[in-house]
């Protein structure tokens, strides 16, 4: 009785899956193909799948079920073409999660094979594949023909000029992608980053300043503004901003004397001074408390 009763409840969580998958415009069938590869996983290899899976192990049964709610059978749903966004990620992502040999290769073959428009698609993958694995000068290659073929690669062609040092075609470039998409931290910040190396150091603090608010928790967006505050005139507000960074990465002594030489920086009637004193006192508090190291206990010699 108790086995029926959860049955019941996976089956209604199914259909639920499914319904909602497919209301938000999904492809609803891509569940079934999730679970059987799941379900194939824990019958060769059942040590490797997380616990939470196996409260609601998968049967033959249930993905019988799963058929039925689709109206298809499982050989029959075909694999969805992917989205041409999707594969852009996936190029970025094997960029940076798997080795040169095994990522390139299939970029180089299918870029070999393309031909009439497909081959401006290919040479914008390859490209952007090379520049976010950090080799920006075969990136730039592909990326600058498929942009004479007329893809829009403006944002990765940014990235490749400004870690490659032409910094103005890497502005014109980025200025263009922030106008476009004005809450894309990452661009803004590249953006930033570019004004910084031309030393145009006032606009590089406004351009950080967006990305900090567009993404306040990330500690290097915060050490990069902190450098063109400090190069703007703003020493304490550079401080600042090295204590945040310091104090996100969980390095509390290292922001706590950042902050002190904040605090000794600024005026007393700057708007950050509250905000500074406000966290010495936390974390000062917090060092104190933390447990010291046992002091060396000297070991008496032996008697002779």
């Amino acid at each position: 009785m108790q086995l029926k009763y959860q049955r019941d409840f996976e089956r209604e969580a199914d259909l639920l899956g499914v319904d909602y998958a497919a209301k938000a415009g999904y492809n609803a069938g891509a569940i079934l193909r999730m679970l059987r590869k799941i379900y194939d996983e824990q019958r060769l290899n059942p040590t490797a799948i997380p616990p939470y899976f196996m409260s609601h192990p998968l049967t033959g049964e249930r993905l019988a079920y799963l058929e039925s709610v689709l109206g298809k059978a499982e050989w029959d749903l075909g694999e969805p073409a992917p989205s041409w966004r999707l594969e852009r990620v996936q190029a970025i992502v094997r960029a940076y999660s798997q080795t040169r040999r095994q990522a390139v290769p299939p970029y180089e073959r299918r870029l070999a094979a393309a031909k009439g428009g497909q081959r401006a698609k290919a040479l914008e993958l390859i490209g952007t594949l090379m520049v976010h694995g950090e080799e920006y000068e075969p990136g730039l290659h592909y990326l600058e023909e498929a942009d004479r073929l007329g893809r829009s690669v403006d944002r990765e062609l940014g990235r490749a000029y400004l870690r490659t040092g032409a910094f103005e075609k890497a502005r014109e470039r980025l200025m263009r992608v922030v106008k476009a998409a004005p809450e894309d931290w990452n661009a803004i910040a590249d953006l930033g980053e570019t004004y910084f190396q031309m030393g145009t150091y006032d606009k590089a603090v406004r351009m950080l300043e967006k990305a900090v608010e567009l993404d306040a928790y990330n500690p290097e967006l915060h050490r990069m503004l902190g450098r063109a505050m400090d190069k703007a005139g703003s020493r304490g507000a550079g401080f600042y901003h090295f204590a945040r960074a310091s104090e996100l990465e969980g390095r509390a002594g290292q922001a706590l004397a950042y902050y002190r030489k904040a605090a000794e920086a600024l005026d007393e009637s700057d708007p950050l001074m509250k905000d500074v004193r406000a966290h010495i006192g936390e974390l000062a508090k917090s060092e104190q408390k933390r447990p010291r190291p046992p002091r060396a206990v000297p070991v008496p010699e032996p008697r002779r």
